[in-house]
């Protein structure tokens, strides 16, 4: 294990799920890390210790319009020492928590892609017009945000 401290930012609700291949892989990556912390993009409103050294927390939104300013006030609290880094599941909407939590903290941000962002069909019309848009907005984001990562 090395002494490293890790801010997790994702939308994964799989792993409030006890049990389920998602929160057996964050217990296992806590291995990793002296501290792992996990900032979950969901209105569910309790704060749990997955392992003696895992934590997840759901935003508690009222709405996911709430769920970057609800995630960037919680990794503020976390981030009271030394020794983190950052990373996030995507580099739209977590990215962008990551990206002001780093900047504010000064430390490491790493985004991570699991999706073809340049593909036409992230942003085709045939998701529907409402989709389309999101994903518009969250490729032009992912612009934005890349380039500024320590790593990807």
């Amino acid at each position: 294990m090395n002494e490293t401290k890790l801010l997790m930012i994702s939308t994964d609700r799989k792993i409030f799920k006890e049990g389920s291949a998602v929160r057996v892989r964050m217990v296992e990556y806590g291995k990793i890390y002296n501290e792992l912390h996990i900032i979950i993009f969901a209105k569910k409103k309790f704060t749990t210790q997955i392992s003696k050294n895992v934590w997840i927390y759901p935003t508690n939104s009222l709405a996911k319009f709430f769920y970057v300013f609800d995630a960037i006030k919680i990794g503020k609290k976390i981030l009271h020492s030394e020794g983190y880094k950052i990373t996030c599941q995507d580099p739209f909407e977590c990215g962008f928590v990551g990206w002001r939590l780093a900047r504010k903290f000064k430390i490491p941000l790493e985004l991570q892609i699991h999706t073809d962002i340049g593909s036409p069909y992230f942003t085709s019309l045939k998701l529907g017009w409402w989709l389309a848009f999101l994903n518009f907005m969250r490729f032009q984001l992912a612009k934005f945000l890349l380039p500024r990562a320590d790593k990807i």
